[in-house]
């Protein structure tokens, strides 16, 4: 039986598990915040698993290479490739050259980054773009300003490197604000490259805490999948499609072949893009909180997760019939996330509810620990808990979801969640 190394621990590396350990071929799945505890669950082992990168660090680091060079098999973007996530400005630049539609982008950079970006904000009316500090800010870094001085400390906060953990402290990315639309990701597993790729269901993720504009930003706080064809028609799918083979190539012709690794998209089906998937930003990995709705439904469509997943390591898909207009089943997943979310997260509340099963519903645990009398705990994480439907329709999952969240249900202390996740307007 196949053993399997996922790196991370968050909710994302749980639902990866969740789909790999379902396929039969599978008899192990070790997950572990890092390599080299990870490796220490496998020593002694005749056959090497197969190791799966969750997060961005470990792969901008090169982890996936050096793996790759002890012989393991790897899902992973290189060190190389990962430097499209890493830097905002290097992907936009990339993204031009190939043709990928995307907002206009000013990059104020080198010597003269800070007056730039000070004159840029003093002469753009604040509702006009948002602010990308470039490098890396746990999916938390975008800013969009609705005052002058709200962009004057953001601006500020990135040139001194106090806020983002430094991420924008060199170069700092305005793109303009596209109007309305819904932002959805797209994530592909590509094999040998280019032309060896599938894009996985589409998927929206609610990124706000409470919704609207002003509400703070964070790293996910639900998905759904798929996004129903009466907000994304096929013709919008041929163009994500596109826009993966675009980058790819645009990558290639900049020396850099992204195999064997996952390539998520945000992209926004814009008011004043007049609908077509405009490309937001690129992950060199899954999504936050998007595989938890996304990987459930490859079962779904009859796909074996771990199969596809090996494959693509190898350096070669296997043909899979994923059906992005007709998969015939649709996930929605809630975060239920500590008090104080996500500026200062209350810790050691204990988890309850977990100990009961729910009809179609899946459960992935985060920011989690358990405490000295042996109960789950959230932790200064925050994001503690993922509750994931499915069913036939959107709706129905949602339900599901939501029958699993409660007094009665899976609940602590303070904890907040949104209550709109996968709610759309008729009948989905």
């Amino acid at each position: 039986m196949a053993e399997v190394m996922v790196i991370g621990s968050g909710g994302r590396e749980q639902a990866i598990k969740q789909a790999v350990e379902a396929s039969k071929e599978v008899g192990r799945v070790v997950v572990s915040s890092n390599v080299s505890d990870g490796l220490k669950e496998f020593s002694g082992r005749k056959e090497k698993p197969l190791v799966i990168f969750g997060p961005e660090g470990p792969v901008i680091e090169g982890q996936a290479d050096d793996l790759r060079d002890e012989g393991y098999l790897v899902l992973g973007a290189s060190q190389q490739a990962a430097q499209y996530e890493a830097s905002s400005s290097r992907a936009t630049k990339m993204a031009q050259k190939a043709g990928v539609i995307q907002p206009d982008t000013f990059i104020a950079e080198g010597d003269w980054m800070p007056p730039a970006a000070r004159a840029y904000v003093e002469g753009r009316n604040p509702h006009t773009y948002v602010i990308r500090p470039d490098g890396l800010s746990d999916g938390r870094g975008i800013v969009m300003p609705f005052s002058k001085q709200e962009a004057r400390h953001a601006v500020e906060g990135m040139i001194s490197g106090v806020l983002f953990k430094g991420a924008g402290s060199e170069i700092i990315n305005f793109q303009d604000r596209l109007i309305g639309g819904t932002e959805i990701l797209a994530s592909a597993i590509v094999g040998a490259g280019k032309d060896d790729f599938v894009v996985l269901p589409i998927a929206q993720v609610n990124r706000r805490l409470f919704g609207g504009d002003e509400s703070p930003n964070t790293g996910g706080l639900g998905a759904y999948a798929p996004v129903p064809k009466q907000i994304i028609n096929e013709k919008q799918i041929d163009i994500i499609r596109s826009i993966v083979q675009r980058s790819l190539e645009g990558m290639a012709a900049e020396g850099v072949t992204y195999e064997r690794a996952v390539i998520s998209m945000s992209l926004l089906l814009s008011d004043n893009g007049m609908g077509e998937p405009a490309l937001m930003a690129y992950y060199t990995r899954f999504g936050a909180t998007a595989p938890q709705v996304m990987l459930p439904l490859l079962k779904s469509a009859g796909v074996d997760a771990y199969s596809l997943f090996r494959s693509a390591a190898e350096g070669k898909i296997e043909h899979t019939g994923i059906n992005l207009a007709d998969i015939g089943q649709a996930a929605v997943t809630v975060c239920l996330a500590a008090e104080g979310y996500p500026v200062s997260p209350r810790k050691g509340d204990v988890i309850y509810g977990l100990d009961r099963t729910y009809d179609g519903v899946g459960i992935q645990l985060a920011d989690v620990t358990t405490n000295g009398h042996g109960q789950i705990v959230t932790t200064e994480g925050g994001r503690a808990v993922y509750v994931t439907g499915q069913d036939e329709t959107i709706n129905k999952a949602r339900a599901r979801a939501y029958a699993a969240i409660g007094e009665k249900a899976i609940h602590f202390a303070g904890f907040q969640y949104r209550k709109d996740i996968g709610q759309l307007p008729g009948r989905y």
